[in-house]
This record gives structure tokens, sequence and C-alpha cells, in this order.
């Protein structure tokens, strides 16, 4: 195989982002029907990633965190289907905004709105002070629930589920393709996968024209467990991991051209591709303030790889500093018109994190955490071949493509383990990343390595052994058990509480019972606060009027040593929360529904158990040589009439 490896020509790539413009380079660019095929050939890729995107959003049934519903999902039925603008429950549907959407700046005298021009002082602290979610990863879910609305199709899958597919065409899918894309910058070649290789990678590699790292990079990204899992999820994470790696994707010339260093900096740089991936920066930036930690390392490297100083200045501050400031103003823009007033959630989420430091209210980890948990829970099989790839990328003595990576990765890694609180889909937006490196370890080490092992195994046959069956073995396992069963109480009681009130009004219209006026449904979730989605999950097209309740935990009474939080009180004292008169529903955890005194209240009230879902695994036992597994359950209870 090695015979066959070339790289390839630099203007190749170049050219192929920006087809109109002529380079300053003696090679001969590209000839424009290489141009066209090299654009189908990732267009075609795109649809069929998508294609498979829109499976994977269409099998995960679960719930990961609670962010995914209720800082996308129900600000977005907040704004397609509530009536109001003030965050309150219209007459018809319900709202629910969390205090992160509602949080505001006490202005004493009125001082912002009475000097507004002159008070920037007054302006920051209302921006430091206000909400910390920006409405920009909110949009492709509201313009699909104003579209389905619109039409008439706003049915209850729709709303519940519509979100997912559309995050796997615009989010997840882009993504993959960004992937393959800047792969081929870490290891250029001229030539797509050879005879010898077509044999073990089969036709699909031929229709898509891609390289071997190619191939590699896309089954890396599309098999990886934490993407199918998190990906095309609603969190910010996505869209953020989407913005990175299609702004790198843009700015593949001037991050990764080892020879750019000697051209001016008008001739590679300021291009417009390379101005969108720092206007799509700046947007990343304000879907999460976090963000920064990759774009600072990208901006020095487009920055510093210039002749002089005046043309790292012009670069830093013509292109980086400039475009990624557009894309700020156009978040903030946006977080003006559905706020109502000059908001900078960016500004107000740093104030509650970083300068208050809050962020430790919801959980807090060892500095280390990333390195020794994140990064190897998300990486998967992965883990080993990116370790390799960056202690081979430390080792190379010039400043390359893949070092460049390597540097956007661990920069990520060092600002986000500053942070008290950590998560596994913090780290989301460098997996494609990962994902790159360990592509470039299997194409140069590992492929070459398993052929002198087997040699006497066919080629076929040891790309089988040796690569599909560990990425699938060690994947799909988890994803599907992940992705099915844990935590899938969440989504399946609401279905059952949907299906109950459809099948009542069915009921009542059948037999002349029902009337003009929507008949108003009341729904008790007592649990830990957020461990469900609410009502866009609830979304009913009929007159129905829904009304849930909720348990508090937010920062305020987290914050007060001296209050207890309605969530806490509960698990403590559940008894005090079954009251009359009684809701419609009540949706309660098995555990709680063990004390006999819950029991009788829930008799009293008129409450019968209706359904009973399996959330997540409580024990593994094994009995008499057998193994036993106990499941936690999510109960749904019904007033009898």
């Amino acid at each position: 195989e090695a015979k066959h490896r070339t790289a390839v020509g630099i203007p190749t790539i170049c050219i192929s982002l920006r087809p109109r413009m002529k380079r300053p380079h003696p090679q001969r660019p590209p000839k424009a029907d290489d141009t066209s095929a090299h654009r189908t050939s990732l267009f075609r890729l795109y649809l069929i990633v998508c294609v498979y995107r829109i499976i994977n959003a269409l099998f995960i049934q679960t719930q990961f965190d609670a962010d995914e519903y209720w800082q996308c999902l129900e600000p977005a039925y907040c704004l397609a289907f509530s009536s109001t603008t003030d965050h309150t429950d219209s007459a018809q549907y319900g709202c629910a905004y969390t205090w992160e959407w509602t949080r505001r700046f006490e202005d004493p005298g009125n001082k912002i709105h009475q000097n507004d021009h002159v008070n920037i002082h007054a302006w920051l602290e209302r921006a430091l002070h206000g909400p910390v979610r920006s409405f920009v990863p909110v949009m492709p879910t509201f313009v699909l629930y104003v579209v389905a609305r619109w039409l008439g199709l706003d049915t209850p899958w729709v709303v519940a589920r519509g979100p997912l597919v559309v995050n796997a065409v615009l989010i997840a899918a882009p993504t993959d393709v960004a992937t393959v894309y800047i792969s081929r910058w870490v290891i250029r070649r001229k030539e797509t996968i050879n005879a010898y290789s077509m044999r073990v990678f089969g036709r699909m590699v031929l229709l898509l024209k891609m390289t071997e790292i190619e191939w590699w990079a896309l089954l890396a990204s599309i098999t990886s467990w934490f993407n199918g899992y998190a990906l095309v999820r609603t969190y910010s994470n996505s869209m953020e991991a989407m913005l990175l790696s299609v702004g790198i994707a843009l700015l593949c010339p001037n991050l990764f051209d080892t020879e750019s260093r000697g051209r001016s900096a008008t001739s590679c740089s300021l291009r417009p591709t390379s101005a969108l991936a720092f206007v799509l920066g700046g947007l990343s930036v304000c879907v999460r303030f976090t963000a920064i930690a990759a774009w600072i390392p990208i901006g020095f490297v487009c920055s510093v790889r210039r002749r002089t100083v005046q043309e790292s200045l012009a670069i830093f501050f013509g292109l980086c500093a400039c475009f990624g400031f557009l894309g700020v103003l156009l978040g903030t823009v946006l977080d003006r018109f559905f706020y109502g007033f000059w908001a900078v959630p960016f500004l107000g989420s740093f104030h509650f994190n970083v300068m208050q430091g809050n962020g430790s209210l919801y959980g807090t980890h060892h500095p280390l955490w990333y390195l020794f948990a994140g990064l190897p829970a998300i990486c998967g099989v992965l883990l080993p071949l990116f370790v390799a790839s960056v202690s081979m990328a430390c080792t190379e003595p010039n400043f390359n493509a893949r070092k460049i990576v390597v540097t956007i990765v661990l920069f990520y890694v060092a600002l986000h383990s500053f942070s008290a609180h950590k998560e596994f889909r913090f780290m989301l937006p460098i997996l494609h990343l990962i994902c790159v490196l360990s592509a470039y370890c299997i194409t140069e080490y590992y492929a070459s390595l398993v052929d002198k092992v087997a040699p006497g195994i066919a080629a076929p046959r040891r790309r089988l052994l040796f690569f599909y069956l560990p990425l699938l073995l060690l994947n799909y396992p988890h994803l599907l058990f992940l992705g099915s069963t844990h935590q899938a109480a969440s989504i399946g009681i609401n279905r059952e509480i949907v299906k109950h009130i459809q099948e009542m009004e069915t009921a009542m219209s059948s037999t002349g019972q029902r009337t003009s006026t929507a008949r108003e449904y009341s729904i008790h979730y007592l649990m830990g606060c957020h461990s469900t989605p609410l009502y866009s999950h609830l979304h009913i097209r009929r007159g129905v009027v829904i009304r849930a309740r909720t348990l508090d935990c937010s920062p305020q009474c987290r914050a007060d040593p001296n209050t207890l939080c309605e969530a806490d009180r509960f698990q403590v004292i559940p008894f005090d929360f079954i009251k009359i008169p009684a809701p419609d529903f009540i949706v309660i955890f098995d555990e709680s529904v063990r004390d006999e005194r819950v029991q009788r209240a829930l008799l009293a009230m008129g409450m019968s158990k209706v359904a009973n879902i399996s959330h997540e695994i409580d024990a593994l036992r094994l009995a008499e040589g057998r193994p036993s597994i106990t499941y936690r359950e999510m109960l749904l209870y019904h007033k009898r009439k």
C-alpha cells in the first residue's frame, strides 16, 4: 500500500475551497472538473451520513441529561406555542423556562433605562446578572415548531422527536463530514484508495472518492459510541461541536498549510471561508463561552504563521478578532430580539459560573478528571489510538497539522479542567478531532503493523478482524443499552400521560360529554427536578390545557445552607408533598411509594397506578447461581373519576 501513497499538492485543497481566487503559487491549480467532483463526493457523503444519523436519532429513546430538553425544546416550545412574551403560562399551551432564562438584574432606580447611552457600567452590570442561556442553539428546534404549527403538523411525535431528526441533519451530519474533510489535511493524498484497498473497503469508497485516512476518520466518527449517544441530542454542546468542526474545515488552508508561512497575509488568510469560520467561532462563544478554549489556539496559529509582525497583527485583528466579534454580535442581536432587551448570555454565564463560582452547586470533580475519566470514557476504543497519535505528534520536530490538532485538543481540555463542575458532554466538541488523530494513527502505523503481524490472513479478513469488529463490538453494545434502556422512563412516562389524555378525550367525544371549552389536566412530578421533559413532550393539538408542577432546585435554594430545596426535601419527607386536592396525574419513583404513609395518601386521594416504566438498573445480584437485575421504576398514578 505504501507505494501508492503520495502527498496531495497544497493548491489542490486550497483552491477546492476557493475555486474563483487565484493562488500566488507556481504549481498549476486543479481543473474545474476536479473541484466539482470533490464537491459532489462531499455532498454524496453528507446525504449518506444524514441517513445514518437520522436512524441514530430515531433510535435514541432515553434521556442523557436534562439540558437537552429544558435548555432547548422547552424554550423553543414557549416561543412557538405559548402566546405570552413574559415567560408565563399561556391560556392554551404551557410554558416552562428554567432559572437560566429568567435570571435578571435588579435595577434600583431604573438607572439603565434613564441613562442607556452613557451608563456603560450599568449596562455591563445588567448583562453580567442577566440570562445565562442564548437562543442561538434553540433556533433549529424553534423553526421546526413554527413550521409544524403553521402546516398543522404539530403532532405529539413531531414536537417531541422532530428536534432530534433536525439535529441529525443540521448538527451531527455536518460534524461527520467536516471530520472527514479535516483528516484530508492531516495527511494529504493525491489519490484515492488503491486497487488493493478497494477489495477491503468496497465500492462505497470509490463512490465517495475518499483517501484511506478519510475512510478511517469517517468510521471513527460514525461508530463512536459517544457521538451516537450525545451528538444527535439537542445540546448546546452539540451545536458547539458542529460550529467548531465546520469552522476548522473552513480554516484548513490557514491552519494546516505548511507553506502559508511564506506567503503574504492576504494570499490565503483573508478569504471568505476564513472570515465565515471566525463568524461561526463567535456564534459558538454565544452558545457556550467556554468554546473560546478552542478558538484561542486556532486564532494564535493563524496569526503567528506569517512572515512579519505586521502581517500577524493584521490577521489577528482583521480576521480573528473582527469576524469573531461579528459572530458574537449576530448572536447578541438574536438574543435581543427574543429576550426583548439587550442580553449578553455568555457574560451572564461567565459571571454565574466563574465570578460567583456557582457552577460547583451542580457537582465538583478533581482538576484532572477529564484526563483520567472524561476523555477515556468518551474515546472508548479510540483511546489507545488517540494517545499514540498525541505521543507521535509531540515527538515530531515540525509544527505540522497533527501537532496543531493536538494543541487545540489539549488546550481545550486544560481550560475546562479549571472549572470545578465537569461533565462528559463538555468534551463533545473536540471528539471529532480525536477521531481525526485516531484515523491518522490507523493509517500510518496500525494498518501496516497488522499487515506485518498477520501476513497469512487475506487483506479483507485482516481489516475485518483487527479494525471493523473492534469498532463495532466496543462501541455499539453500550450505545444500544444507553440509547434504549438507561433512563428510558423519562421519555416513556410522558408518552403514557399523552396516551391516557387522548383516550379520555376520545371517550368524551364519542359519548357527547365533550364541551367547546378546553379541558384542563394537572400533573405533579414528585421527583428530582428536571427528571423528565415537560410541555414539549406533553403536546396535544386538540383543546386540552395541561398544567404541570415540578419540584424546585434552583441556585437560590442550593446556595443557601439554611434552605432545603423542594427536590431534596421530597427525598426526606415525600409524604408532605402528597396533598388534597389531588391532581389528575402524579409521576413518582417507586422508592418514594415504599413509604406506607405515601401509599395510604395516594389511596385516600383516589389515585390508582396506571403505568410503571423501567428507568435504570438499580441493582445486580447473583441469586442461586443466576444473575438477577432489579430496575428502578417510574410510576404513573391517575385520579379515578
